[in-house]
């Protein structure tokens, strides 16, 4: 087997909008922090599976797509590219046609010029807890016990080459109007584990944070506030890092997609009364919600009819991709101790909640899955996350 690994910055080169907030309307210059696009590389006799991740919300389908397509001549073999972000909320708008194409050029010339290793002996270090020091249930009275900080470590033999740092929390710790690029937390952790750790790279997958957010552990809303959470973070995972940890054989590198189809439900939602003990800050973003409902409402006819879950094998370790914004109870259906779901990956979708979800929050108003359709997501997740 042969791996690569790279990153290229994809800052704006240009004037654009931030995509992530309802108020990010102006286009920005200022870049805070660098943001990135990072790729692990892995090909084998017969395929090249290219996993990238980038600082960015969410991209669509085609955008994954495309940069497929411009590799794909440089093997003689196929080519799969998985396209995941981290969702920071600082980044620029990918339906602005000038960064889209500055992204798709950047990411497919990184893949191209990258250098690739021999690996002699795969392997593979799972570590998963529960951690709730950066994020909690951004829902009064609906809290979360899936909360999972995961290091996934990949080796050739006993030398560690990268670590796969997967989280499930909104990168939100900064408000709406922060006038600059930023790539949030999920940045912030990369670069100091990086300081920390010069030898290997470190990669981050954001889950299913759909419900999950720093709403509640958050001191202020600003740069200095992301940095404190974020360095919480950095320490869990370094004590994480610094525990044994058993290696286990990745095996064949192995790929699996499937597609469900998706029924819509749009039931009005009643917001003449809001529920006891709930913040101000939940009122505003119910009352946001409704506006987007209604925008909603007036373009049924566009709402997509399938979503594609694709799922990596490597040994023991599964990881699954889904676009949508899970909400962090889908963790539950994951069908072994070395799974994991990866969200705002391979497409870009809305809010999911769990089956029977009745609680009135702002997720509700853009989730229209029926019951069926979640039931049945929940069930292939735990088919493809089962142990082969």
């Amino acid at each position: 087997m042969k791996a690569g690994f790279a990153q290229t910055d994809i800052s704006p080169m240009m004037p654009v909008k931030q995509a992530g907030f309802i108020q990010q309307t102006e286009k920005r210059s200022e870049i805070r922090d660098r943001l990135y696009v990072q790729m692990i590389g892995m090909e084998d006799e017969e395929k090249v599976l290219i996993l990238l991740s980038a600082d960015a919300l969410g991209m669509p389908a085609d955008v994954q797509q495309e940069i497929q397509e411009r590799i794909s001549d440089h093997w003689n073999k196929p080519v799969q590219v998985i396209l995941c972000c981290t969702h920071t909320h600082f980044a620029p708008d990918i339906k602005d046609p000038k960064y889209r194409t500055q992204f798709v050029s950047q990411a497919s010339e990184m893949i191209l010029r990258c250098s690739w290793k021999e690996v002699s002996e795969p392997g593979i270090s799972f570590r998963k807890e529960f951690f709730d020091g950066l994020g909690k249930s951004r829902i009064s009275a609906y809290p979360s016990d899936q909360i999972f900080l995961s290091v996934i470590g990949l080796y050739d033999g006993n030398k560690e080459l990268c670590d796969l740092i997967v989280y499930n929390c909104h990168p939100t710790v900064m408000n709406g109007y922060t006038p600059f690029f930023s790539a949030e937390y999920p940045g912030y952790v990369k670069r100091r584990l990086k300081e920390l750790h010069p030898d290997r790279d470190f990669i981050f997958l954001q889950s299913c944070a759909g419900d999950i957010s720093t709403r509640f552990t958050r001191k202020s809303q600003d740069y200095e506030a992301m940095c404190e959470l974020g360095e919480k973070l950095v320490c869990r995972a370094e004590e994480m890092l610094s525990e044994p940890a058993d290696l286990l054989p990745a095996g064949k590198i192995l790929t699996e997609q499937r597609t469900v189809s998706i029924t819509h439900v749009f039931e009005p939602i009643d917001i003449s009364e809001f529920p006891e003990g709930i913040t101000e800050r939940e009122i505003e973003t119910i009352r946001i919600g409704a506006q987007v409902r209604e925008k909603l409402a007036q373009k049924l006819d566009t709402l997509p009819k399938e979503v594609t879950l694709t799922a990596l094998h490597a040994g023991r370790l599964c990881l699954i991709f889904c676009p949508n914004e899970l909400f962090s109870g889908y963790l539950k259906n994951l069908g072994s101790d070395t799974s994991m779901l990866v969200c705002y990956s391979t497409g870009y979708g809305g809010y999911v909640t769990p089956p029977h979800f009745t609680a009135l929050t702002y997720e509700r108003f853009t989730d229209t899955w029926s019951d069926e359709t979640k039931e049945e997501i929940a069930s292939l997740i735990r088919n493809l996350s089962e142990n082969r």
